[in-house]
């Protein structure tokens, strides 16, 4: 019994040691221990936080630089959640990759059984979205406040009235300056470059891949004393800006003809068979259109991923534009109403006629109820 007491002694006792190290020592390199632990997990969580607000934001800041918001976004921000992409930024730099991953994303909505309403206005967004990250130039989306801001090749309609000259005229900006604003000197029916008098007054008109279109009206200051046929005209801040749309699906009274394909030199491979196929527009903007096919019409057939088909529309009170080009980015059947939605970016489509569009559009919308 007297050997078990001694083996009690000390217990509970402070003071203590263990080969002369206090007890409280122990207890007190405990407590630094579990302190620097919970130190790190919580330096680690606020780290992992840190990354994904810095990741996010990249997102965000990649999305903006090319004009990406409001329902575009939300929708390009789902698809990435889905896709779970280990290098997302691909997306926004090669066209490629996001044709690749917005196919796989477009096919999954497809086998969830996603409503047909709301299939067509997510395959709307993503050729949205596809036509703003396919954009080449800076200059489609760079600010104009005034006249300073337009760069030289931009396309422009002029529209002279009360003038001897009186017209409309299609040329290009030469160039824009804080002092004044040379535009290309038009050219007649014959061939031969238009002068327009001193102090002419001129409108102008143009559009960009922001689907908006551009108006002013300038003064003409004199002839540009350059090897260049220019105009000189006075700078103006006074540019009026007719926003067509945010993301909501157009379709107008507009009338299409399919005409045929386009081969690689540009000219067209005429169809006769396009002729007696009833087509029609689903939705259009100044980048490109979505045409409904029937799912038994003969035009399916030759429509593939990047052909480029040739097309004719009439835009009532416009007029017709009778050769338009557009590359097909994809085909869909919507089964629920019996027919496919193909979508086309437009190929090499004029300023001029891309603003002809944007004019009907924006006509058609103001007579909406």
């Amino acid at each position: 019994m007297g050997h078990n007491k001694n083996i009690f002694e000390g217990v509970g006792n402070w003071n203590s040691t263990s080969q002369g190290i206090p007890v409280q020592v122990f207890y007190i390199l405990g407590l630094i221990i579990i302190g620097t632990v919970i130190f790190f997990i919580y330096k680690n969580i606020n780290q992992k936080k840190k990354n994904e607000e810095d990741f996010k934001k990249r997102i965000l800041d990649n999305a903006a630089a090319k004009h990406i918001d409001g329902e575009l976004l939300k929708t390009l921000l789902k698809m990435l959640n889905y896709l779970d992409l280990e290098n997302p930024f691909k997306l926004f730099t090669n066209i490629a990759e996001y044709d690749r991953q917005s196919e796989k994303y477009l096919e999954y909505l497809l086998k969830s059984g996603i409503k047909a309403g709301a299939y067509e206005q997510i395959l709307m967004q993503t050729t949205k979205i596809r036509s703003r990250l396919a954009t080449l130039s800076k200059e489609d989306f760079k600010p104009i406040n005034s006249t300073e801001d337009l760069y030289s090749g931009l396309e422009v309609q002029l529209e002279v009235i009360g003038s001897r000259h009186e017209g409309t005229y299609d040329t290009l900006i030469a160039s824009g300056s804080k002092n004044n604003l040379v535009v290309n000197s038009p050219s007649d029916k014959n061939g031969k470059k238009i002068h327009f008098d001193e102090d002419t007054e001129v409108k102008f008109t143009f559009s960009r891949e922001d689907d908006a279109i551009y108006e002013f009206t300038t003064t003409v200051q004199g002839r540009f004393s350059g090897s260049i046929a220019a105009i000189v005209f006075h700078n103006t801040d006074k540019i009026k800006v007719m926003n067509i749309r945010r993301y909501k699906r157009v379709n107008p009274d507009f009338s299409i003809k399919l005409l045929g394909l386009v081969n690689p030199s540009g000219d067209i491979h005429t169809i006769k068979s396009f002729k007696n196929d009833t087509i029609s527009i689903f939705d259009i903007s100044g980048g490109g259109l979505q045409i409904n096919i029937i799912k038994t019409s003969s035009v399916l057939k030759y429509i593939k991923k990047d052909v480029i088909l040739a097309c004719s529309i009439y835009i009532p009170n416009i007029g017709a534009i009778r050769e338009l080009k557009g590359r097909v980015l994809r085909c869909d059947l919507i089964e629920e109403y019996g027919y496919h939605i193909c979508s086309l970016e437009f190929y090499r489509i004029s300023s001029t006629d891309r603003c002809r569009i944007l004019q009907g559009i924006l006509q058609f919308i103001s007579n909406e109820p």
